[in-house]
């Protein structure tokens, strides 16, 4: 079991207890940047504007540590008062049998039950714990260590740090409530000399895999047929797609190596890859050309739309942990 002690003078180790952990739910964070050049990944939440704008919202930095609920079938008991929000996916949420609003705080009391049931938009649900979770760091992130899979058991219990002066009932403007709904489109940058296979793939519709996992999603559908065999190892990031010589296309994640020998197509423009992450198994999957400005464009709008969010919760921005947060 996690071994979740709060920090010195916070007062209770209580927060909240894990009774059934669903499909796989974990503790994350923003993950680990900067740690690529010795072979770790980045590791994370795999929609961080969903844990983001999420701990805005209970008052917490951005890069605090929450769960991330991948499926659906969590039940979790609330050990003392809490106060809790809910981004990401709909996982039909609910709190002592009465539905769960999404993007808005709320109070939880001691002794209520929440539970997560199958999703209705998107895949993965993320909750934010006034204070954080307050969870052992390693490498300076409390998410799963490099090789651990970091999915949570019945019986473990999850202390929460501090909590700042934040209320129930703030909420994020609908205006920016991603759309989790019919096909995904991902915008994608060309890998090196990729243009033609990129541009192949322009009317092609790709289909999520159920063999796929945080490391990578597994994308059906190419019209690209087989690849060449192993070539030299390229550096890859989060939201590359690579295609292996069988043919089939896989888009990593946060829990994705750092180094790949698979042709690599392109990649996926950063303010796309929350939607990445929301990506269940069978949905339907396009892809587009981008271009570097658009992705730096799009990038800047999500940054700002946080830094709004922010202002309107009266977070100052040295303490939003904005400045530092890889988007």
């Amino acid at each position: 079991m996690l071994k979740a002690t709060p920090p010195s003078g916070s007062g209770s180790a209580e927060g909240l207890e894990i009774l059934r952990p669903g499909i796989f739910t974990s503790a994350q964070d923003l993950g680990r940047p900067g740690q690529r050049r010795w072979g770790i990944p980045l590791g994370g939440a795999l929609d961080r504007f969903a844990l983001m704008a999420s701990n805005l919202l209970v008052g917490n930095p951005v890069g605090a540590a929450g769960l991330e609920i991948a499926g659906g079938g969590l039940t979790l008991q609330v050990q003392r008062a809490l106060l809790l929000c809910l981004g990401g996916g709909d996982l039909q949420a609910s709190l002592d049998g009465q539905a769960c609003p999404r993007w808005v705080s709320f109070r939880a009391q001691a002794g209520a039950t929440l539970r997560f049931g199958a999703p209705r938009s998107g895949f993965r649900a993320y909750l934010a714990v006034a204070g954080g979770l307050a969870l052992p760091s390693v490498l300076g992130s409390r998410s799963p260590a490099p090789g651990e899979s970091g999915r949570l058991q019945a019986g473990e219990r999850l202390a929460v740090g501090p909590a700042g002066p934040a209320r129930p009932g703030r909420g994020l403007r609908r205006a920016l409530w991603p759309d989790q709904d019919g096909p995904a489109l991902l915008r994608v940058l060309p890998g090196p000399g990729a243009e033609r296979e990129l541009w192949a793939l322009r009317d092609a519709v790709l289909t999520v895999h159920p063999d796929s996992n945080r490391m990578g999603l597994r994308l059906r559908g190419s019209p690209l047929g087989e690849a060449p065999g192993t070539l030299p190892s390229l550096p890859v990031a989060p939201g590359g797609i690579q295609q292996p010589p069988g043919g089939e296309l896989i888009a990593l994640l946060a829990d994705g190596q750092t180094l790949g020998g698979y042709r690599l197509l392109g990649q996926i423009i950063s303010a796309d890859q929350s939607a990445l992450g929301q990506l269940r198994p069978g949905q339907e999957v396009l892809l587009a050309q981008s271009s570097l400005s658009e992705a730096r464009q799009l990038a800047a709008e999500r940054r700002l739309a946080l830094r709004q969010l922010a202002a309107e919760l009266g977070i100052p921005p040295g303490q939003s942990g904005l400045d530092s947060a890889l988007l």
